[in-house]
């Protein structure tokens, strides 16, 4: 283990055993009383069912009941700091000195922009380092689409137009993106982790970017959430399979009005509706929802359109098992329908009937409940079960014409046969029949001990994953194939493809320490995860991986500064993640390839023959273990008044990422000489043996699955709250970011030209140890926010000016050489400097124009954005946004040496939308 590693986990000992100790006699005893209270509205005098009521210094929360009302325990002469919050309502930070004779009365003011503070950003670091928190007073004031409109609110996010014709993966703290970092970010909703891990939705059953790149963001719709909380930095070690980051989502609950939205703008056309009612006879809280969303890059044209219907329903309860227990339970199920259509443009005259369809449904179940115990070692007992179909349909026709002799690719074991040519020209039909099927069983037990100044919330857990696609895969006629060429794929079910089953464990303690002056909390954890049920030959097989983290604050004594009170913290996170492979990953289907060993063509049609001889290979990688994702940060907050300053600076390292690399295979097959018979000769159908022969051998290249790809990522985020200017009624802010990003392929490259000389292919394969990608990018950004709050006029108004100061990429620099080159007998020779000038060996070098290594940078480029919500009355609600109303895209000078204008691109045009939102008691 490495040092940090070690650091953790003494950490991680050391906490466990604090209460332990031979100082246990130091804890204090005094018996706990029972404080009671209720929560209401402060207009109506209305009890608020199911309010979240959460006590930051012993870092634990509960829930009032369908009247309002909650209770705790407490130790007499004790202050208890609370934070209530509700769907609606603004939340209360408050102190209260509970005494068993006085029930405690919390009235919450109803949430609109009558209010004199309103959060239209992400709050940062507020639940954890390196962590947005995004309300929802935000979420409406972006007007979002989908999902991938939040992502804006992130220190260096940058606003831009929805885009829902391909799909939406995120892309956290880097320049660029990439498929490790999407496939490695956790997305869950109410608890439950969304999973990818079964998408086999390949059309050609080889590596594809939908398949292996995360959740598809625009399938969660924005309406429904109530808040967002994004983990940029290291995660609480219950949150797991993954290398970047978690998006954890929360459903509105709570007892609500009738609410419905309405949108427009260039492109989009969304409506929303939903309410929460408190059923009858007092049996708990139920909301449902429902929403439409369609989406055309051309509005005037039908070429291509994308739709969404989302509906949902989640129930909530809590019921008082007795006095000392309590128990919460939650239910959702929803449906998420996603259907996007391309279609030829009519004026194409070739393949003008070409269409393809996707076709997404998920039906997701899932229900948690949570015990509470009062004077118990265990304080709180939770469960999380869950079950997430999709069904996913991808239909495909189109006008197929095969380049040169091509034959029927039918043979699906190896060996010689006779075949047929396709026709020169044809249509295809393919059906990809897809049916993930994601269950999940998570349980976690959580236990407070207080000793003396020191507390420490214990969480001990475990979770069970099972990933399985029941789908029947490709579907379509052999005979008329949608993509033949000489390496291909034949259709396999989908459901033969064996399930990931993966179990995990682990423990993490939250550790407060407060003195009159200073505080110090650490959440040292410790996961391990396995998969079960694998394959022997698998090197994962029986292994645990183990990943410790550790996140800590240390928060300095109060001090004056411009006679401001202030506070200063430092904050710093270290740990470990993986991200295990796909099911396409591990399992992916064979590659067949096809040799023509004799093409004997005769003008009467019952003298033609045709034989091919067909190889398969397997691009499984037995050696396949999940990626690692080791991150650093420090940082700090220093408040100043209402300024407030959080700055982090932050390193990850992945030296093993997903990355699909080319593999050798050599093939001998026969060459028949059709020239060795005389045509005159035959009478009827020729054999084989009539033909002389010689055998041959082809080098093929087919990709696969290998731990290749390095991604080093480092940057600095920043968020400065200036405050409130009470003159102009508007807050500024400022947040942004430097990024600097470096790929790498750390593995060989094989490849062979695609040359024909004398009738024969080319007979080498390269060796070339660069990778084509390798490449360092970097960004920096700074976006200023002016949100003016005018309460009166229940109105705010933001103004955004955002400035990419500059976007830079560099390619790593290569000579275009082989390292050395392979013959068709495998052997391996070195490539000299002299073989480049021969006319021969020449096609193994890359020829490139060494313009492309040089450094490209892309210069300042701002724009000013507006957005506007009114409230008209407690029912009515105006919004409207216009990005880029103002543009400065000066010119620049590429690395070809061309001037490029961005200001006559559609980067510099602006994008506008309205919406209407309404609620009805």
């Amino acid at each position: 283990m490495k040092l940090y590693q070690i650091i953790i986990t003494i950490s991680i000992l050391i906490c466990a055993g604090l209460p332990l100790s031979g100082h246990a006699e130091e804890i204090d005893r005094k018996p706990l009383k029972s404080a009671s209270g209720k929560i209401i509205d402060t207009r109506s005098r209305e009890e608020i069912p199911f309010a979240s009521i959460f006590f930051p210094e012993q870092a634990s929360g509960i829930m009032s009941n369908v009247d309002g009302a909650f209770s705790f325990p407490f130790k007499p002469g004790e202050k208890i700091r609370m934070q209530i919050s509700y769907l609606g309502y603004q939340t209360l930070d408050t102190i209260v000195a509970p005494t068993p004779s006085s029930p405690i009365i919390i009235a919450l003011i109803p949430q609109d922009l009558s209010l004199n503070e309103v959060v239209v950003s992400a709050k940062e670091n507020v639940k954890g380092n390196s962590v947005s928190w995004i309300g929802k007073t935000a979420l409406e004031h972006i007007q979002p689409s989908s999902f991938s409109d939040v992502l804006q609110l992130l220190p260096g996010g940058m606003t831009k137009d929805s885009n829902l014709a391909s799909a939406n993966y995120i892309a956290l703290r880097q320049a660029g993106s990439d498929q490790n970092t999407s496939l490695g970010t956790a997305f869950l909703i109410n608890g439950v982790q969304l999973s990818n891990d079964n998408n086999l939705q390949d059309v050609r059953g080889k590596d594809s970017n939908n398949t292996y790149n995360g959740i598809d963001m625009r399938t969660i719709s924005t309406d429904r959430i109530e808040s967002v909380e994004i983990i940029r930095g290291i995660p609480s070690v219950q949150y797991g399979d993954l290398t970047a980051g978690v998006v954890k989502i929360e459903l509105k609950g709570g007892h609500t009005p009738w609410e419905a939205r309405i949108k427009t703008d260039l492109k989009n056309k969304l409506f929303s509706v939903g309410k929460g009612v408190v059923l009858p006879k007092k049996k708990g809280l139920l909301n449902v929802d429902f929403d439409y969303a369609d989406f055309r890059p051309d509005p005037r044209s039908e070429i291509q359109d994308y739709t969404r219907y989302t509906f949902s329903g989640r129930y909530e309860n809590k019921i008082n098992l007795s006095e000392k227990v309590n128990y919460l339970i939650k239910a959702n199920m929803s449906y998420t329908g996603s259907f996007d259509s391309k279609k030829k443009d009519p004026d194409v005259l070739k393949g003008k009937d070409d269409y393809s369809k996707e076709s997404y449904n998920s039906y997701l179940f899932s229900t948690n409940g949570k015990f509470q115990f009062t004077k118990s070692f265990v304080n709180e007992l939770f469960y999380n079960l869950s079950a997430n179909y999709i069904n996913q349909q991808s239909e495909v026709r189109k006008v197929v014409a095969p380049s040169g002799v091509t034959i029927v690719p039918t043979a699906t074991s190896e060996g010689a046969y006779d075949a047929r040519f396709l026709a020169g020209e044809y249509t295809s039909y393919l059906t990809v029949d897809g049916a993930p099927l994601s269950l999940s069983a998570q349980i976690h037990a959580k236990s407070l001990v207080e000793w003396g100044k020191w507390k420490q919330n214990f969480l001990l857990g475990s979770e069970l994953r099972y990933d399985k696609n029941l789908g029947k895969g490709e579907i379509y006629d052999l005979n008329y194939p949608p993509y033949p060429d000489g390496k291909s794929t034949r259709p396999r079910p989908f459901n033969d493809v064996p399930a990931l089953q993966k179990a995990s464990f682990y423990i993490e303690d939250d550790i407060r320490f407060r003195t009159d002056e200073w505080c110090f909390s650490a959440q040292p954890g410790l996961r391990t995860n396995t998969l079960i049920g694998m394959d022997p030959r698998y090197a994962m097989n029986g292994k645990f991986y183990w990943e410790p983290r550790i996140n800590a604050k240390l928060t300095f004594p109060e001090f004056k500064l411009f006679d401001k009170t202030s506070t200063f913290a430092l904050t710093g996170g270290s740990g470990r993640m993986y991200k295990f492979p796909t099911q396409g990953q591990l399992y992916p289907t064979d590659i067949y390839f096809d040799y023509i060993q004799l093409n004997y063509y005769s003008q009467n049609e019952a003298l033609r023959a045709l034989n091919v001889f067909t190889r398969i290979e397997s691009p499984v990688n037995y050696e396949l273990v999940p990626a690692l994702n080791i991150k650093n940060e420090v940082g700090f907050i220093l408040n100043i008044g209402k300024t407030r300053l959080d700055f982090s600076v932050f390193h990850e390292k992945m030296d093993n990422g997903f990355s699909s690399a080319s593999r050798l295979a050599f093939h001998t097959y026969t060459d028949y000489d059709e020239s060795s018979v005389d045509p005159k000769a035959i009478t009827t159908k020729p054999q084989l043996n009539d033909f002389s022969s010689a055998p041959d051998t082809m080098i093929a290249v087919f990709g696969g699955a290998r731990n290749l790809l390095s991604v080093t990522k480092r940057g600095i985020e920043y968020t400065l709250n200036i405050g409130k200017i009470p003159a102009i009624y508007t807050n500024l802010s400022i947040n942004g970011a430097w990024f600097e990003t470096t790929y790498k392929d750390n593995g060989q490259t094989y490849s062979v030209p695609n040359v024909v000389i004398n009738g024969k292919r080319y007979p080498y394969a390269g060796v070339y140890s660069y990778g084509t990608n390798d490449n360092t990018k970097s960004q920096l950004n700074t976006n200023f926010n002016f949100d003016t709050h005018i309460p009166d006029l229940r109105m705010i108004f933001t103004t955004s000016l955002q400035t990419m100061w500059y976007e830079q990429s560099q390619r790593e620099w290569n000579d275009g050489l082989p390292d050395t080159y392979i013959d068709k007998n495998g052997i391996n020779h070195t490539f000299t400097p002299e073989m480049v000038n021969d006319p021969f060996m020449r096609h193994l070098t890359d020829t490139h124009n060494d313009y492309i290594f040089k450094k490209g940078k892309i210069p300042i480029a701002s724009y000013l954005n507006l957005k506007m919500t009114k409230e008209i009355g407690q029912h009515l609600r105006l919004s409207f946004y216009v990005n880029r109303i103002l543009s400065y895209l000066p010119e620049y000078t590429s690395i070809f040496g061309k001037k490029v204008n961005r200001a006559d691109s559609g980067s510099a045009q602006s994008y506008f939308g309205a919406e209407i939102s309404f609620s009805i008691n």
